[in-house]
């Protein structure tokens, strides 16, 4: 064959193949589905990291985990409760000697 023969016919069939191209995309679109999923909705946005956020709140808030209580058998520190307010070089250096 000649090479402008070779050519036209490359030009007639490149119409077929897009819209052969057309069609399978559109296809793709229709069937948007989730691997082995029966029916099953694909997720717009990530909603589960906001579920696990929520769920360990209602966690730590039951087990009050953020006002922890010592246990019974250990010693309370002594005088330590009236430095709660002051900055962390005062406490560092009040504490210094001590350790």
């Amino acid at each position: 064959m000649t090479r402008q023969a070779c050519a036209g016919l490359v030009e007639r069939l490149e119409h077929f193949i897009r819209k052969e191209a057309r069609k399978r995309k559109c296809g793709i679109d229709r069937r948007a589905r989730v691997t082995l999923g029966a029916d099953e909705f694909v997720a717009l946005r990530p909603v589960r990291i906001f579920r696990i956020k929520a769920h360990l709140a209602a966690i730590e808030y039951r087990q009050r985990v953020h006002n922890a209580q010592r246990a019974a058998n250990m010693a309370k520190a002594a005088r330590l409760h009236l430095l709660q307010h002051a900055d962390a070089d005062f406490k560092r250096e009040t504490l210094q000697p001590l350790f």
